[in-house]
């Protein structure tokens, strides 16, 4: 008696899953390609799943220097004085105080008393977490949590 309920149990566990096998190909295939869902001319990824490639990051244009204040960069134990030069979003030096390595057109900021630490920005982050495009059947799934979080990791590589 127990073989004819556990037969029927993976008789009835087969049959879910070839209804599934049919649907899921209709499913994924109608979101294979986001150009449909997306603003027309939105740039995308070469990759078969057309991810939207992310805009630039916004923020001053040119060279900016913070100077007179501490910097604290995990390089060494504390914060040490420096003055840093940006060029639009990015370090380009970490200069000695009273160092002046810099174009004349540079904006100067005064950061007397201040420690600046750069790169350490969403220190705090779920990789895993669904987002509005997962499924409602994979939000608990470990494996599906496993290849957002490298999709994620994709972005944040590619932001840096």
């Amino acid at each position: 008696m127990v073989q004819s309920h556990t037969n029927r149990y993976v008789t009835i566990a087969v049959v879910g899953l070839v209804a599934l096998a049919n649907a899921v190909p209709a499913f994924s295939q109608a979101r294979t390609d986001r150009r449909d869902w997306m603003r027309p001319g939105t740039p995308t990824t070469d990759d078969p799943q057309r991810i939207p490639v992310r805009p630039a990051p916004k923020g001053p244009k040119g060279v900016t220097v913070l100077m007179g204040g501490r910097v604290f960069a995990s390089i060494r134990a504390e914060a040490y004085p420096a003055t840093i030069v940006l060029e639009n979003n990015k370090i380009k030096a970490i200069l000695e105080p009273g160092k002046t390595d810099w174009p004349s057109d540079a904006r100067v900021l005064d950061v007397t008393g201040k420690t600046v630490m750069p790169g350490l920005i969403d220190n705090h982050v779920h990789l895993t977490y669904p987002n509005r495009d997962t499924p409602v059947d994979q939000h608990s799934s470990e494996g599906s949590g496993v290849l957002r979080g490298m999709l994620n990791l994709r972005y944040y590589i590619e932001r840096a």
